[in-house]
């Protein structure tokens, strides 16, 4: 066999090789793909379960600032613990679901399951964030927010890193910040009160105590609104 015939054979072989290796990565890829989606679906799963006994928790502090006579300073006493205990379980999504749901959202399809622990989720974040509002009238190191998204919201992932930021500026000075994340256009009652109530027409949007602020808020604008 001549020179020709040799290299031939090994620019086949070598062309052979990659093709191999090439379907091994994708066939690896797929496999792996699969196994965190399923890994993924059993989390949520758990995540769904442990969301019902948070909105549980609650709906029965909303029905005790309705309902109660206390004193407001017994009163606030006892609404700022409980609310504590249920914004820390709250809290615990934060790693486990996507950190930025706008950025996530938007990289392409979601799963069933998904959505139902984020309706889940974000029915928990308002009932939340309405508590909160009565806890920041109680203390005022409480700051209140919330923050809507869509996703198709070209700049909602830069508000959602403003956002970040004035968290870490507010906690830097003594405050509270209480942020809850909500999707504009999820059809569940509690948000679709709000977004009527508060007239939200874009995203983003964000509600700083009872303030409306519509369309991209910097990081200066929160810092005056707030007072921070």
């Amino acid at each position: 066999m001549g020179r020709k015939g040799i290299r031939l054979q090994l620019i086949l072989l070598s062309l052979s090789f990659s093709l191999f290796m090439y379907l091994l990565g994708v066939f690896t890829g797929v496999y792996l793909e699969n196994l965190k989606y399923a890994e993924a679906e059993k989390k949520l799963e758990s995540l769904l379960s442990n969301l019902e006994r948070v909105d549980y928790e609650l709906s029965e502090l909303r029905n005790f600032l309705l309902i109660s006579s206390l004193p407001k300073e017994s009163k606030c006493k006892l609404v700022e613990k409980s609310f504590e205990k249920v914004y820390s379980k709250l809290k615990e999504y934060y790693p486990l679901l996507p950190y930025r749901l706008e950025e996530y959202e938007r990289g392409g399809k979601v799963s069933e399951r998904y959505q139902e622990v984020k309706k889940a989720y974000m029915k928990a974040s308002v009932d939340a964030w309405l508590i909160s509002l009565e806890l920041s009238s109680c203390n005022e190191s409480y700051v209140p927010i919330l923050y809507f998204y869509s996703r198709n919201c070209s700049s909602c992932v830069q508000q959602g890193v403003v956002l970040d930021e004035f968290k870490r500026y507010a906690s830097s000075k003594g405050y509270v910040p209480l942020v809850f994340t909500v999707d504009k256009d999820l059809g569940i009652e509690n948000v679709k009160l709000v977004v009527k109530s508060f007239e939200v027409k874009e995203a983003p949007s964000i509600i700083v105590n009872h303030t409306l602020l519509s369309g991209f808020t910097s990081l200066q604008v929160l810092k005056d609104v707030t007072k921070v």
